[in-house]
C-alpha cells in the first residue's frame, strides 16, 4: 500500500519574508490548521519545514497525536550561507547562516535528513550545481510553489542522468491551505518511519504539479488579509503580544508610520482586479524567465554534442579477440588515455544457411546454433566507413550482422 506525503509546508513561524524592497508575512497559517488541511487531502504524513524554525513542527508534531491517520516530521528549511536545504527528523534548531557542508552535518549528527528544495529556481535561494558534490539524502524533483516551466524542469531532467543517487520528492512548498494537495510524494507503508525507509532506500515517488495560479492569488489575499487585521489592531494598540508568534512581534515592533504605509499598500493591492494582475504580472515575468533559461540549455546541448554512433556485431567466441584488435587499429580512440573500449555480451545465435550459401558453421539447409559475442562500442562518424570494412574483412560469417544506431556524446567528455 502507497501512503502520501506533503515534504514541505510553512507556517506563521516563517516569519516575514524580505524580498528587494517587499516585506510581507511568509504565511498567517498556524500549525494545526496545516495539520487539518493535509488530513482533509489525504496525506499521511505532514512535514512541517518552516524558515530557520522548528517551533510550529513541534506544535503541529503535538497537535497530531490526537489522530491516527496522520504523522508529524519535525522539520526546517534551513538557510545555509550556500542555499536553503530541507532538514526532517530534527530534535532542534539548525542555525541558518553556516556552509552549507556543516549545516549538512548538523542534520545528519541530530539524525536527521538533508534534501534540496528547488535545487535549480532562479528567484530562490538554492544549491544549483552544489548538489553534486554534498552528502545529500534527496532533492526536490517538484516544487508546488514555482509554477515556472524551468525549474522542476532542469531538476527532474538531472535526477533521471544520475539514476539512484538521491530520493525524489515532491513537496508543496505551501504557505496557505489553498496551495496544498496539489503535488506530494508516495511511499510504500503508512507512517512516518516507513517514509524515512522509502527516503533511505531510494524508493519515493514524486507526484502532481505545482498549485495553479488562482491558489497562488488566494495565497497573496489571504496574506495581505491577515496583515491587515494585525496593523490595524496593532496601531490600535488592541494586538496582544505574543512571544512564540513572529507575525505579531514584528507587527508591535515597526513603526507607526510604517504601520501606516502598510495598510496603504495592502489596501490598494486587495482592490480588484489588483491581485489578479500582480499574480498575470509575476507569472508572465517567470514564463519569459524559464523560457530563456530553457533556450540558453538547448543551445549550449546543441553545442556541447557531436554524432557519434554506436556499432553492434555478433562473432563467434573464438573470434572475439581477433574483431576488437581489428577494430581497435583503425579507429581513434573516443576517450582520451583508453584504447580498446567494448561492452561484450555473451549469446546464442541460431541460422538456417539456404542451398548455395557458405557457411562458417553449419550446413544448408540444417538449424545451426553457436555461442557468440555481441561486441558493442562507440565510434566518430569520420572513422565509420573505415570501421564496418574493416568487420567485413576480418568477420568469419559469409553475411556478418552488423547493427549501426546514429546517438550523440558530450564533447567535453570526448
Amino acid at each position: 500500500m502507497n501512503s502520501k506525503a506533503d515534504t514541505h509546508v510553512h507556517t506563521y513561524y516563517s516569519g516575514v519574508s524580505n524580498y528587494k524592497v517587499l516585506r510581507f508575512p511568509e504565511s498567517i497559517i498556524k500549525p494545526e490548521v496545516q495539520v487539518e488541511r493535509a488530513r482533509k487531502n489525504g496525506m499521511n504524513v505532514l512535514c512541517i519545514t518552516d524558515h530557520d524554525a522548528v517551533k510550529g513542527a513541534f506544535e503541529a508534531q503535538k497537535y497530531a497525536k490526537k489522530y491516527d491517520d496522520i504523522e508529524i516530521v519535525v522539520g526546517e528549511e534551513v538557510t545555509s550561507a550556500d542555499g536553503e536545504v530541507l532538514a526532517y527528523w530534527l530534535n532542534e534548531l539548525v542555525p541558518p547562516g553556516l556552509p552549507i557542508e556543516e549545516t549538512i552535518d548538523i542534520i545528519h549528527e541530530q539524525g536527521g535528513l538533508a534534501v534540496a528544495p528547488h535545487p535549480f529556481s532562479f528567484y530562490v535561494p538554492c544549491l544549483r550545481d552544489r548538489i553534486f558534490d554534498l552528502n545529500l539524502d534527496g532533492i526536490e524533483v517538484i516544487n508546488g510553489g514555482h509554477v515556472d516551466h524551468f525549474t522542476n524542469t532542469k531538476a527532474q531532467q538531472v535526477f533521471k542522468e544520475h539514476p539512484g543517487r538521491w530520493a525524489p520528492f515532491s513537496g508543496s512548498d505551501a504557505h496557505s491551505v489553498y496551495t496544498t494537495g496539489y503535488n506530494w510524494t508516495e511511499f510504500e507503508g503508512s507512517g512516518a518511519e516507513d517514509f524515512r525507509t522509502a527516503i533511505e532506500n531510494k524508493k519515493t515517488i514524486a507526484c502532481g504539479q505545482p498549485a495553479p495560479a488562482f491558489a497562488q492569488v488566494q495565497w497573496s489575499i489571504e496574506v495581505v488579509m491577515g496583515a491587515q487585521k494585525m496593523l490595524l489592531k496593532a496601531l490600535a494598540g488592541t494586538l496582544e503580544p505574543d512571544e512564540d508568534n513572529p507575525l505579531i512581534t514584528k507587527m508591535i515592533s515597526i513603526s507607526d508610520v510604517k504601520k501606516i504605509g502598510g495598510l496603504i499598500g495592502g489596501f490598494f493591492y486587495l482592490l480588484p482586479p489588483m491581485p489578479f494582475l500582480a499574480e498575470f504580472a509575476a507569472t508572465k515575468w517567470l514564463s519569459r524567465k524559464s523560457h530563456a533559461l530553457l533556450n540558453e540549455l538547448d543551445t549550449k546541448f546543441q553545442m556541447d554534442r557531436e554524432q557519434v554512433f554506436k556499432i553492434c556485431v555478433y562473432v563467434p567466441v573464438e573470434y572475439s579477440d581477433k574483431m576488437m584488435d581489428a577494430i581497435d587499429a583503425v579507429i581513434e580512440p573516443l576517450y582520451p588515455g583508453y584504447r580498446r573500449a567494448f561492452s561484450i555480451t555473451e549469446v546464442t545465435g541460431t541460422w538456417k544457411p539456404l542451398k548455395g550459401s557458405h557457411p562458417y558453421k553449419g550446413r544448408p539447409g540444417k538449424i545451426e546454433t553457436a555461442q557468440e559475442h555481441k561486441i558493442e562500442f562507440i565510434v566518430k562518424e569520420n572513422d565509420l566507413k573505415r570501421v564496418l570494412l574493416k568487420i567485413r574483412e576480418v568477420h568469419p560469417y559469409e553475411e556478418p550482422m552488423i547493427d549501426v544506431s546514429p546517438t550523440y556524446a558530450w564533447k567535453s567528455m570526448l
